[in-house]
């Protein structure tokens, strides 16, 4: 079995004794002689109006086998604001756990959290940045984000790593919810996508 990465779009495997010089020759190759992961576009929401939260529901990660998860978040808010991601209607902070990193011109800075974060912004401005989410092998949710704000002439990157204390059985509902009232502006879009196994 030969495998080659693709990053975070996961691996291609073609197990060695199917793939012949003949079939290469004569186009015959079908999804039965592969193996890969492709992503499929799952759910997504751009605002035509301000919002504190964007719910997404209908979901199912035991299907989707693992959520890449991209965040086009524009702040309305005029101090900082955070953004958190909860799982399955369960939106009381202390229910998660989050170590948030904040790399600037000053250095770097990491707290740890209780609450759901997945993405911080220091001003009003747009977030930009991408994670995956999954259920572990005991099945609590676990999220990784990397998101970057620009703040007038200075580039910030934040780093998340979330955990959900409690196992669930299924994703089946996420809510991504603004620590201020409204602090989701008109164009802000969350796309989600679905990691799904094709051929052998």
């Amino acid at each position: 079995m030969a495998t080659f990465g693709l990053g975070i779009i996961g691996t291609w495997q073609i197990p060695d004794n199917t793939i012949t010089t003949a079939k290469i020759l004569d186009g015959t190759i079908l999804d039965a002689d592969m193996s890969f992961r492709t992503l499929k576009k799952v759910a997504e929401t751009t605002l035509v109006a301000q919002a504190t939260t964007i719910t997404f529901t209908g979901l199912d990660i035991n299907t989707d086998q693992e959520y890449f998860i991209v965040v086009n978040w524009l702040n309305s808010a005029a101090g900082n604001t955070t953004l958190s991601m909860y799982v399955n209607n369960d939106t009381t902070a202390t229910n998660y756990y989050c170590e948030e990193g904040f790399d600037s011109g000053a250095g770097r800075t990491v707290a740890n959290i209780n609450d759901a974060r997945v993405a911080g912004i220091t001003n009003a401005g747009a977030v930009s940045g991408i994670g995956v989410l999954f259920r572990d092998v005991t099945g609590n949710p676990r999220a990784s984000f990397n998101t970057t704000e620009l703040a007038t002439t200075l580039v910030r990157n934040y780093s998340y790593a979330m955990v959900k204390t409690a196992t669930v059985a299924n994703i089946t509902q996420l809510d991504f919810t603004a620590s201020a009232a409204n602090g989701l502006d008109v164009g802000t879009r969350i796309t989600i996508y679905g990691s799904t196994a094709s051929g052998v």
